[in-house]
Formats: C-alpha cells, sequence, structure tokens
C-alpha cells in the first residue's frame, strides 16, 4: 500500500482518538485545579494512544527510516509520563501534536519537499524571502503587518502574503505549485499568525508543517484572541513570539525588525519613525473584530484544528 495512504490511515484514526477521548468520564476530585477521570477509561485511551503512536512509527521507520528526522520529531510528540492534572487535555494535546507531524509529512511527500531537500547542494545561495502563513479569517490581521513589513523594507521580490494584492498568487497561478516554488527556491523566514482560526484552517496548518520539514527560521504572532497556552503543533512559543496586546510586544516587535534587517541586509529604519510605524501596527491589529469567537477551552480548538484537515 503507498505510504502516503498509510500515513493518511493514521492521520483518521489519530482524528477517531480525539473523539474517543471526549467519551472519557469524570469523577470527583477534592484537589484544587486538578480535573480526576474514570481510571479504567484513562487506561483505555492511553493504551489507544501508544498503539497508534507505536504502528505509527513502524510506518514512518519503514518509509523513511529510524534516522531520519520525521521519525524524531514524531517520536518528540510522545508524552511517556503524563502530569494527571487534567488527563483529557493532555491526551488530546499529545495526538494533536502527533497529528501536526504526520500533516507536515504527508504535505512535504505530496509537495515533493523531500526531494527538494536531498537535491539542494550544501550551503546554496538561494535568496531569502518572508512568508505569512494565517488563515483568511485573518486578513486583516495580515494586512497590517504588510504595510509594517513595507515600512521596513519590504517588496514583492522578498515577501509574499497569500491574501494581500501584490504579495500573493498571480492571475491563474496554482497555489499548490506557487508554495512548492517557493520552498524550492528561497530561503524563508516564515511568520506565523497564530488564532483559533489558524488552527481550524488544513492550509495553513499544511503550510506549518512544510515549514518544520525544511526547518525554516520563523517568528509567531498572536492574535488578541490567541493565547501561548493554545499553540500547538509543531510550532510553538519556543522562538520569537509576540502577542500583540501583551506589554512586551513593543520590544518583541523591534527585536524582529532587527532581525529582519540584518538576515535581508536591509537598511536599518530610523528610531522615531519606528516608534511610530509600531504603533501604528500595535493600534490597528489590537481593534481587529475577529472574524469569530474564540472557542472556549484548548480541548475544543485542538480538536476543531484537525477536524477538516487534509492535503492542501
Amino acid at each position: 500500500m503507498d505510504l502516503v495512504v498509510l500515513l493518511n490511515i493514521k492521520i483518521d484514526e489519530g482524528k477517531k482518538l480525539l473523539t474517543d477521548i471526549d467519551t472519557m468520564r469524570e469523577v470527583p476530585s477534592i484537589a484544587m485545579n486538578v480535573v480526576s477521570y474514570n481510571r479504567n477509561d484513562v487506561e483505555k485511551q492511553r493504551t489507544k494512544i501508544t498503539k497508534w503512536q507505536n504502528t505509527t512509527i513502524d510506518i514512518i521507520i519503514s518509509g523513511f527510516g529510524d534516522n531520519h528526522r520525521y521519525f524524531e520529531n514524531f517520536k518528540n510528540t510522545i508524552t511517556n509520563k503524563n502530569s494527571g492534572f487534567n488527563y483529557k487535555r493532555e491526551f488530546k494535546h499529545e495526538v494533536c501534536t502527533g497529528l501536526a507531524v504526520l500533516e507536515g509529512v504527508v504535505e512535504s511527500t505530496e509537495l515533493g519537499l523531500e526531494n527538494i531537500v536531498k537535491k539542494r547542494p550544501a550551503g546554496a545561495n538561494m535568496a531569502p524571502m518572508v512568508f505569512v502563513s494565517h488563515s483568511s479569517k485573518d486578513k486583516e490581521f495580515a494586512e497590517a503587518l504588510v504595510v509594517l513589513l513595507e515600512d521596513i523594507g519590504f517588496d514583492s521580490s522578498n515577501l509574499f502574503c497569500s491574501s494581500v494584492d501584490g504579495y500573493g498568487v498571480g492571475l491563474s497561478q496554482d497555489i499548490f505549485e506557487t508554495l512548492r516554488g517557493l520552498f524550492k527556491e528561497h530561503n524563508l523566514f516564515v511568520i506565523f499568525i497564530h488564532s483559533p482560526r489558524y488552527y481550524k484552517s488544513p492550509i495553513s496548518l499544511n503550510e506549518m508543517g512544510a515549514a518544520w520539514v525544511l526547518k525554516t527560521d520563523f517568528c509567531s504572532f498572536l492574535t488578541s484572541d490567541m493565547e501561548f497556552s493554545k499553540m500547538s503543533g509543531v510550532v510553538n512559543d519556543s522562538k520569537l513570539s509576540i502577542k500583540i496586546n501583551n506589554n512586551d510586544a513593543p520590544a518583541r516587535l523591534t527585536e524582529l525588525k532587527d532581525r529582519l534587517i540584518s538576515l535581508f541586509g536591509l537598511k536599518d529604519i530610523d528610531a522615531i519613525k519606528w516608534d511610530r510605524k509600531r504603533k501604528a501596527f500595535l493600534n490597528r491589529v489590537a481593534t481587529i473584530k475577529n472574524a469569530e469567537k474564540s472557542v472556549d477551552g484548548e480541548e475544543e480548538i485542538l480538536r476543531k484544528g484537525y477536524s477538516d484537515a487534509g492535503p492542501l
């Protein structure tokens, strides 16, 4: 059976696991901040998750070998010991993180990114480009970010944002082929716009997986209705992340600006002008009325993030 078919079967099994985990029954607990569940339910779900993980690893090894980064990255999603504070939340986070890796493996295989990586000569000097990965429902945020990047010195030659005119896919061009070309021809710096909507977008999740495959450098923005605790998948808050309504947002933005100027060899912007542009950006994105209300609970966000996921 085709490797991609097998991986898609495991993805479907993972999504079913998320539904099964929802059936876990709560039991009374006297401990603060602890949600207790029926012990048999916990053991049953732990067994199912472990079986799913082990069989998935077997497929990855058979297709890519046990020294491949796909194997290492999926293995790193496995939690050998749960804290017990909330088994349902921890189980779902673990499965969703594994699903994000599998989605990335399937996407990279279909895009041919694995062959692209192999064909790249060591030290290949490819033109750098900023790629803004976002949900189409966060278009207003993306537009504000593009304006800020233009103020720093970016243009259509080194910036791609699919929802902004002049920075996306050209007329009659295929988004699939465009993305393939970007990953093949450029050293990408990916800017993720994390929101509850991002985790419901199959295309956005596939972009995250593709970025993970090529080990691209990245930065994350969090919309006003997104929290660090709700970030999931292969990209999290371990690198530069900017929560736009946090007190440290201005300093973080300056850190990103300095980093991009250094990476792309741009001329630095005047400090007074930068302060004005930075304030204008933060004010604009802070007043955006999100396309939909935030979903309550990390589990619900994670579950719905994969409810309709599929190939790009």
